[in-house]
């Protein structure tokens, strides 16, 4: 491959990144907030498993207002990579 070629290809390549920055980076923070859910879901979880043979009434609230929460962020997830992938162009 000639100079120029590269350097048109290496531009090119460049001005596609810069094009999907903004996306990459809600993406970036929609796995951002999937682990925060995940691992306060785990917490939790290991808060009932500990209050065995009978979890409170405020734990099991608080455990159901998490899944609420963790479905919430779930659906927001799948929406973000769905409008990612429908713009890129990749089914």
């Amino acid at each position: 491959m000639k100079q120029p070629q590269r350097k048109q290809l290496f531009l090119s390549s460049s001005v596609k990144m810069k094009k999907h920055l903004p996306e990459l980076e809600q993406l970036q923070t929609v796995r951002e907030r999937a682990t925060t859910s995940y691992s306060r879901l785990y917490t939790l979880l290991l808060r009932v498993y500990e209050s065995q043979p009978l979890a409170t009434s405020a734990i099991l609230k608080l455990l159901e207002n998490f899944v609420e929460q963790a479905e919430a962020t779930n659906a927001a997830a799948k929406a973000s990579v769905q409008d990612t992938k429908r713009n890129w162009n990749v089914s």
